[in-house]
């Protein structure tokens, strides 16, 4: 009668273990190091599947005192990334091949501090501005098809008013830097400098990035409505590339400057105004080919 059951029980683990999906269709693993080989511990390495939106299928796990680390991979098309505390994060977006992925060695770069100033090229402060940090494509890689991340500076990290900015924890590497405004609402790109080298300790304890005054790259005007009558907080805005939206929003008289356009190489933008009046319903009207350093434009909203 035991045996009977015991044969029974199988049975009925065996059939739980066909119903169940199988997401389990491969692996990740390999060893974490700093640049000098030294292992990391308490890394997290994460799977993350391309070819779904279900974070469901993403999987991780933490590197052990040696480095090592495995992850079990769920999905058909993958990705890996890998976070270190103090270390600038990396990704790989190749696909991961289905099977087991042995000897993987990511190597993470410790953050290191960076301060210096943001001024205009009149030698002005440029105070409420954040720095985001995008390595070279040549800084990116050891053959491991590794990439480091952006690294997008917070708010709290924003230059004071004297221009100070002081950043805990930046990649000490080769980079371009852009100029963002705190509120988001422009992006920079500095003048005479297209690489900053923060390798070198010098430069990341004295960093200095000059900037085009915003308004001296500009479109100003007032939006009105058919009465003449001003229309505050219209959304004025136009695209340049990288995906960046350039705005300012109307004040009680109704007037806007779209300011810090320098860069993009372009002299005509497409500006797109938006909001509502107090007599009509919300307007959302495009107007085309407004050239760089237009002042006083009038635009008339239904």
């Amino acid at each position: 009668m035991t045996l009977v059951l015991s044969a029974l029980f199988i049975l009925f683990l065996m059939l739980m273990a066909g119903c169940k999906p199988r997401y389990n269709r491969g692996s990740v693993s390999g060893r974490i190091t700093d640049r000098d080989g030294n292992p990391i511990t308490g890394a997290r390495v994460v799977v993350m599947d391309l070819g779904s939106e279900n974070d469901l299928n993403n999987t991780s796990s933490f590197s052990g005192r040696d480095g090592q680390f495995f992850v079990p991979v769920r999905c058909v098309q993958a990705g890996l990334s890998a976070y270190g505390d103090g270390y600038a994060p990396v990704c790989c977006m190749r696909k991961i091949i289905m099977g087991v992925n042995r000897d993987w060695l990511i190597k993470l770069t410790k953050l290191v501090p960076v301060s210096g100033r943001v001024l205009d090229t009149n030698g002005d402060p440029v105070p409420n501005r954040i720095l985001n940090f995008r390595p070279l494509k040549e800084e990116l890689s050891d053959g491991s098809e590794m990439r480091y991340y952006m690294n997008c500076t917070r708010n709290e990290y924003c230059t004071d008013a004297q221009g100070v900015f002081n950043i805990p924890a930046v990649a000490p590497l080769k980079c371009e830097i852009s100029v963002g405004h705190t509120d988001g609402h422009l992006l920079q790109q500095p003048v005479g400098t297209e690489v900053f080298d923060l390798t070198d300790a010098a430069n990341r304890a004295n960093l200095e990035i000059r900037i085009n005054p915003p308004k001296d790259y500009s479109v100003s005007g007032y939006v009105r409505d058919v009465d003449g009558n001003p229309v505050p907080r219209a959304i004025v805005k136009t695209y340049v590339p990288h995906g960046q939206t350039w705005w300012a929003m109307t004040d009680n008289s109704g007037a806007f400057c779209l300011e810090g356009l320098d860069g993009f190489g372009k002299d005509t933008f497409d500006i797109n105004f938006m909001g509502s009046t107090q007599t009509s319903d919300a307007f959302n009207i495009t107007k085309s080919d407004i050239p760089l350093h237009a002042k006083d434009l009038e635009i008339v909203v239904p």
